[in-house]
């Protein structure tokens, strides 16, 4: 039986696994993916498939050895944001299999952050994923990803023509464990928040004329 003072502490060692089992699962369902295709249709295999699985690989090494430091810091280097949402996009795709989506990516002026690639990625993934689901659940439709530069910083919007956000839970979307998929874990966009504000910047749900709009902020420094 746990006790009053043991249980913040059992539901902090749940909560901690239920974020790391979500983080290992994005990149883990990429290289699924990737190698049934191509043990599917072998003559497809190209340098870029296998890059991307070293690519989620290394995603996953970089997890574990965050955990194992016990430690969420970003690791900053130099990126590219255009070439980023580039790659999170086919990352998602891949993973959703968009099939009746069609995204809609309108660059800025290329943008280059001191960002933690990874944890940036993944959170980019993530928001498109929900994107996708959203719409297909919504008998397809348009996803729009629109990175603005701002003096300050970075703003990336993922707007979707989907259903919009259940009002249920729409005041507590990014609270952990809250959800509206029936088969959803409900800490995506709580970790996904933890990481942007982690790197000085947050992440937001506006208003939108159809389906959700949620909004990444980056700082420049």
């Amino acid at each position: 039986m746990i006790s009053p003072i043991d249980e913040p502490v059992s539901q902090f060692m749940r909560s901690s696994l239920h974020a790391l089992t979500h983080e290992l699962a994005q990149p883990v369902t990429v290289i699924r993916l990737i190698a049934e295709q191509m043990l599917l249709r072998p003559q497809s295999a190209s340098t870029t498939s296998f890059q991307r699985i070293f690519d989620q690989v290394q995603q996953i090494t970089a997890i574990l050895n965050r955990a194992r430091d016990h430690t969420d810091l970003p690791r900053r280097q130099p990126t590219s944001i255009n070439a980023l949402i580039h790659e999170s996009i086919a990352l998602a795709c891949i993973a959703n299999n968009a099939i009746g989506v069609q995204t809609i990516f309108v660059p800025d002026t290329d943008i280059e952050l001191n960002i933690d690639k990874g944890q940036i990625e993944q959170v980019l993934v993530n928001l498109i994923r929900n994107a996708i689901e959203a719409i297909q659940a919504n008998d397809g439709g348009y996803l729009t990803i629109k990175p603005t530069k701002l003096p300050h910083g970075v703003e990336i919007a993922v707007i979707d023509a989907g259903p919009g956000i259940d009002a249920s839970v729409a005041g507590r979307i990014f609270q952990p464990f809250v959800t509206s998929k029936p088969n959803g874990a409900g800490v995506g966009l709580a970790i996904s928040r933890d990481i942007a504000r982690a790197h000085g910047g947050d992440l937001t749900v506006r208003s939108s004329d159809i389906g959700s709009c949620f909004v990444l902020y980056l700082p420049l420094e």
